[in-house]
């Protein structure tokens, strides 16, 4: 298994390496690689599948993991993904992916329907995003984004157990702080949380990206 990833890994760099025509054709490699599979709702692979969010009033990229041998008469556990600062809903499919599918395969894990919505805001600082820590802020209603619109369009096109014990939150750095926030404010949605190096403690950045000054979530859209 170790090899055949390094070996899908390697096919899939070489692809995006290949230019914007070959995009369309990266997302087959991937799932080529995985006994479930990954549908795409983004724009990243040509033709513009993305979500609209009545929170932000934009179009977002998501990407939905279904498990293998997914039954659209079953009722699936949810996992919630939350990239970190810099990234965007491709580190889902780049990072996180690979191990689901083979902790699923192996029997390590139930199965379960997992979701990698894009929670970064465009900014100068290319080639990164700025990061909306899936926050209710001046950059827009993050929080709302995720509670709502992505949860609320997984549960319309998908059957997904109803109860918090179904329901797992999950994430990397400012990911994992969106995870523990979301989850200790909403402990009526989710009965899991997992951080892996979550920011947790924010008090050291102000708007202006001052150390040493209170943390305002009202002015983080000026870090």
């Amino acid at each position: 298994m170790d090899r055949l990833r390094q070996v899908c890994v390697t096919s899939l760099l070489l692809i995006s390496l290949s230019g914007p025509d070959s995009r369309g054709s990266d997302l087959d490699a991937l799932n080529a690689c995985l006994a479930g599979r990954v549908l795409d709702f983004t724009h990243n692979h040509g033709r513009d599948h993305r979500v609209w969010s009545p929170a932000l009033g934009l179009w977002r990229d998501i990407y939905v993991y279904l498990p293998p041998d997914y039954d659209p008469n079953t009722a699936y556990p949810l996992l919630l993904w939350l990239h970190g600062f810099g990234g965007d809903e491709e580190q889902f499919t780049r990072q996180v992916v690979f191990a689901l599918d083979q902790a699923i395969q192996s029997g390590a894990m139930r199965p379960v329907i997992a979701v990698g919505p894009d929670g970064s805001i465009p900014s100068s600082w290319k080639p990164w995003c700025q990061g909306s820590w899936y926050i209710n802020s001046q950059q827009g209603q993050w929080e709302d984004y995720i509670l709502q619109d992505v949860i609320g369009f997984v549960e319309q096109q998908f059957k997904i157990r109803p109860e918090r014990e179904a329901h797992v939150i999950a994430g990397w750095s400012m990911g994992g702080f969106g995870a523990y926030n979301l989850a200790f404010k909403h402990p009526e949605q989710f009965r899991l949380m997992v951080g892996v190096y979550p920011n947790l403690n924010l008090r050291y950045a102000d708007k202006d990206g001052h150390w040493g000054t209170p943390f305002d979530p009202d002015t983080i859209g000026s870090l």
